[in-house]
């Protein structure tokens, strides 16, 4: 492994995941909707961070408003079930102990997470996590929780809660039910030509762009993010399974280039795509 992948990237910002940060949110009867679901997904895999300052702010308002760390378990669970980002797709279900704890590990020293947090034997009886602050705040009980919950939930999840294949995000529109939706519809055309536009994508389905909008839109979807979502995942899936340059996957993806890859992938999931394939590789199963 190149140990340069481990330098902290410099001047960065200090991030946090959002999925954690999405745990925090109180609990809404339509954020459990399947669209909902859907569209929440989406939006993380294109961007799968928050800043630092804002998890911490929100974590410690959480606490102070009454949730806790067992409903923002549940949140975090419910949440997790639909992860099809890149940085959850990093440890894939039946990924072996040793692997999962050198690959989380790698990404915390390799990633500007607001605390780095450190594994061993994760998923066992004999689990220990370890989490150092990268500032001078006190650790967020909650957030502590949360952090352990989502180490848990990655460790030990099943096949069925992992949308990580070649069309994830057709899977995992699939498994919740949304197959005669036009987000299913647009979804599974752009697997198959990942730069298409939003006319071409409507004539595709037979309908006008103004239409499909307004169908996307429904269910809190826009052409534009869903096309970056399908085009993350496809780069994710190469650059997990080391399928060509980073060149010729940004061109498969539907990437203009490589820098325009490298820059939605940073937004994405924290780091570069060759920092980002290093950690993917290490250990396979």
């Amino acid at each position: 492994m190149d140990t340069t992948l481990l330098d902290p990237q410099p001047a960065a910002r200090l991030m946090a995941s959002r999925a954690l940060f999405d745990a925090l949110a109180p609990s809404r009867a339509d954020a459990c909707h399947p669209a909902a679901q859907f569209a929440q997904a989406v939006a993380r895999v294109v961007n799968g961070l928050v800043a630092h300052e804002v998890y911490a702010n929100a974590a410690s308002a959480a606490s102070a408003g009454g949730l806790t760390p067992r409903q923002a378990r549940a949140n975090l669970a419910r949440a997790a079930a639909c992860d099809a980002s890149p940085l959850a797709a990093l440890f894939p279900a039946g990924l072996a102990t040793r692997a999962f704890e050198q690959r989380w590990n790698a990404l915390n020293e390799a990633a500007r997470f607001g605390v780095a947090t450190t594994v061993a034997a994760p998923g066992t009886r004999a689990a220990a996590i370890h989490r150092t602050p990268r500032t001078r705040e006190e650790d967020n009980p909650l957030r502590a929780a949360l952090s352990e919950c989502c180490i848990e939930w990655l460790a030990t999840r099943s096949a069925e809660d992992d949308p990580t294949g070649e069309q994830a995000l057709v899977s995992l529109s699939l498994r919740l039910g949304q197959e005669r939706g036009a987000a299913h519809e647009v979804a599974a055309y752009l697997y198959t030509e990942p730069e298409a536009d939003l006319e071409t994508c409507a004539a595709e389905l037979a309908v006008t762009p103004r239409t499909l909008q307004r169908q996307l839109a429904r269910g809190g979807l826009a052409f534009g993010v869903l096309r970056q979502a399908v085009r993350l995942t496809i780069a994710g899936q190469r650059l997990r399974s080391r399928a060509g340059s980073i060149t010729a996957t940004a061109h498969a993806a539907g990437f203009y280039d490589s820098a325009h890859l490298t820059h939605a992938w940073q937004d994405a999931c924290g780091l570069t795509p060759s920092a980002y394939r290093a950690i993917a590789t290490i250990a396979r199963a």
